[in-house]
């Protein structure tokens, strides 16, 4: 159900992107919002994870806003579990740099989701 819900919102968020300003080179790459699935051979990892960087920054700049820990918020959460959720808005160069190495981590074991590699038909 979260991985559709997911799908469905990559969907219109580049449909969206697709009609506003953004440079025509972002727009034609559709690099602006991306899906990315987790994994390794053996490893049982559950985690979620948002950042953003502008795109007039360049990747290299690090994450300006980078949210931390879980948004589920259904019953489960509310009657079972603790859910937590942080929200990291920095200009601080130092941090950025050090956020920017941990996502480039967790990258090295990603790939595309499925359904952005069917659009762009890998």
């Amino acid at each position: 159900v979260y991985q559709s819900l997911a799908y469905e919102s990559i969907r219109r968020m580049q449909s969206y992107q697709q009609n506003t300003t953004l440079p025509s080179s972002s727009r034609a790459s559709g690099s602006t919002v991306s899906l990315y699935e987790y994994g390794r051979q053996g490893w049982q990892y559950h985690a979620k994870g948002l950042w953003y960087t502008p795109f007039s920054e360049g990747r290299e700049a690090g994450p300006l806003a980078t949210f931390i820990g879980s948004p589920n918020y259904g019953y489960r959460s509310q009657d079972k579990d603790l859910e937590m959720q942080f929200f990291i808005l920095s200009q601080c160069e130092n941090l950025r740099e050090r956020l920017r190495v941990e996502v480039d981590s967790l990258f090295k074991h990603s790939m595309r989701s499925k359904s952005q590699r069917r659009e762009k038909g890998r």
